[in-house]
């Protein structure tokens, strides 16, 4: 009787330390989602005021658009002249051209920069769940 009332003790011993392992893994574990999550919260941060930074450049740009527009009839107007306005409408489409051009690399900018941040974050995912 006392030799299974001892190997039940050990038993009762073995689960105990297994249980132990377990809480304890489950702990870090607990911590480890909690460093992630506020990861992810600052990837959104970040990944919002880029948005917002690019939405400002948009804007910004529109403006200046429009206020070359406003400055090239203005002076098209005064100048006259055949030769001189076919000139400036030249110009006048180079630049825009120009503005187009800059306004999609700081699009293409944003948007690499929030596919780099979203391809960090699922890989971290991804690494997450294998454990």
């Amino acid at each position: 009787l006392s030799e299974a009332g001892a190997a039940l003790q050990q038993q009762i011993a073995t689960v105990l330390l297994t249980q132990e392992s377990f809480v304890d893994r489950r702990g870090r574990l607990q911590n480890e989602r909690q460093t992630v999550l506020r990861r992810l919260e600052e990837l959104d941060s970040e990944i919002g005021q880029l948005d917002e930074e690019v939405s400002r450049c948009v804007t910004q740009i529109q403006q200046l658009q429009a206020q070359f527009t406003h400055n090239s009839e203005h002076y098209d107007g005064l100048l006259g002249g055949s030769c001189n306005t076919q000139q400036r409408l030249s110009d006048r489409k180079a630049k825009a051209v120009s503005f187009q051009e800059c306004a999609r690399a700081a699009v293409a900018l944003a948007q690499a920069e929030q596919n780099r941040l979203a391809s960090d974050q699922a890989t971290q995912v991804w690494r997450r769940q294998s454990e």
